[in-house]
């Protein structure tokens, strides 16, 4: 099963995975997490000897052995995921000692649409040679694509490639017009518009199939590529000396800006749901963990905008104007592709958390958070975070604000926990704000409960505060 998202697992039980290719479709077997044998105790089942599947969607149930194949809690019910630590009763020996057992909960929605919590008690038996340290559940939030939608529409092609919804290609025409793609990406070079035109497809076609992905990540010049475009265009603009009063040099500038921030886009879609990747991890560690380097350094740098030019230079009230609504423009790009820099970072350390065996991107890492203090950056992300839990703010952040906040807060941790300066920053431009801005009753009303992410949100931002004023701060949901 080479071609398929189960390349990671041991091969543990080929009738069971005939009978998962027999009973999804292409796309579903492709995302395939981890599968195992488990006891399962629920209100339908006592003790049954059943398969455990986990998609990216559904968590299913098949018997055992394969017959039927069963959606049993779609992961966005799911209200939390419980190690016990706990023997099994009806288990002896080293069957015992060696099973773990998972408690998931999760919400249901019955006919008559009153909601009722139900639980499965998942008792995994241990399968001899398989490493139980690489097999975890995680619940991941994505986010779409945003901003200048307009622009990306107008440069679409009529590819093939890009409608692939409209019929399911072969693997020898999806491999083709994958390597067209390819082609057409490297051959740009610093045409910004055709590189726009061509990324955009990229982007929006793994966004549609995950396969496509696995095609990105065994072509390692493609990432390479994506992180050369964003140096070429960070943190100065290809005209450096140009000034706020060129009005070409403004309109290039938030050309350039755009761009940038649509290859971070394509960078942070390529990391997201790739961890059963292998080739993902080798293009990583390229280098010895310098491409990790270079793309930390594209990520946390400050891009530059046209300054001012001779002060004494008079401007008509319109040409100001005008000069404003630019700056406030320029403003505005700067600060998506923050955002877009903080999901990317965010997938990264997801990465290096994943693969601590691995030390080179971690290593790469710290050595960044050493070499450079990202004071610029951070001071963008927490300012951005400020304005976002703001009592001035609107009363309830929207979905995709309400994921923005978790990684920035999850980056700011993990910046915190490896570099001591950070710490010292953030407490000597930020203290106030942390102290009297981050109240409970006002994170109530910015994150609802009913957002499944609110309370990892919730023990995230207690970790930070309470590390920002060196004393425990209470944040319950």
């Amino acid at each position: 099963m080479a071609n398929t998202g189960l390349d990671l697992l041991l091969k543990m039980n080929n009738k069971l995975e005939a009978f998962l290719k027999r009973n999804l479709d292409v796309d579903c077997v492709e995302r395939i997490r981890t599968y195992e044998a488990c006891i399962v105790c629920s209100e339908r089942d006592d003790k049954a000897f059943k398969y455990v599947v986990l998609s990216d969607e559904w968590l299913y149930l098949a018997e055992n052995p394969p017959k039927k194949l069963e959606e049993t809690v779609h992961l966005r019910d799911i209200v939390s995921i419980q190690l016990v630590s706990d023997f099994p009763a009806f288990l002896s020996g080293e069957e015992r000692e060696n099973t773990q057992h998972i408690v998931v909960t999760y919400v249901t929605v019955e006919a008559s649409k009153t909601m009722k919590k139900k639980q499965n008690d998942l008792r995994s038996l241990n399968i001899p040679k398989t490493p139980r340290s690489s097999r975890g559940i995680s619940a991941r939030s994505s986010l779409s694509a945003s901003g200048h939608s307009t622009a990306r529409d107008l440069l679409k092609r009529d590819r093939q490639f890009s409608s692939f919804s409209a019929r399911e290609l072969s693997d020898k025409e999806r491999r083709r017009l994958f390597s067209e793609l390819k082609k057409e990406i490297l051959d740009a070079g610093d045409d910004m518009e055709k590189t726009f035109s061509v990324v955009s497809e990229l982007r929006d076609g793994v966004e549609r199939k995950f396969r496509l992905k696995k095609l990105f990540w065994k072509t390692p010049e493609l990432f390479d590529y994506l992180i050369k475009q964003l140096l070429h265009y960070l943190p100065e603009s290809s005209n450096p000396q140009a000034t706020i009063n060129d009005d070409e040099a403004k309109k290039l500038r938030a050309d350039e800006l755009d761009l940038a921030i649509l290859l971070a886009e394509a960078i942070a879609v390529m990391f997201r749901e790739t961890e059963i990747v292998p080739t993902r991890i080798t293009s990583l560690n390229s280098g010895a963990g310098s491409v990790v380097g270079k793309l930390l350094f594209a990520m946390t740098t400050q891009p530059k905008v046209p300054q001012k030019g001779n002060r004494n230079e008079e401007v008509v009230l319109v040409g100001c104007l005008f000069i404003f609504f630019y700056i406030l423009q320029l403003a505005k790009l700067v600060q998506e592709f923050t955002n877009t820099a903080t999901s990317v970072l965010f997938e990264l350390i997801l990465i290096a958390q994943q693969v601590r065996s691995d030390l080179n991107i971690l290593i790469s890492i710290t050595f960044q958070l050493i070499r450079s203090p990202l004071f610029n950056y951070v001071e963008r992300m927490v300012a951005h975070i400020m304005r976002l839990l703001s009592p001035s703010q609107f009363d309830e952040l929207p979905p995709l604000s309400v994921v923005l906040v978790f990684q920035q807060f999850t980056v700011l941790q993990c910046f915190m926990e490896y570099s001591p300066n950070i710490t010292k920053f953030v407490r000597k431009h930020f203290y106030e704000e942390f102290k009297y801005y981050i109240q409970t009753p006002i994170l109530k009303k910015k994150i609802p409960s009913r957002y499944p992410l609110t309370p990892y949100i919730f023990r995230l931002i207690e970790t930070v505060v309470s590390e920002v004023l060196q004393k425990p701060r209470q944040i319950k949901s």
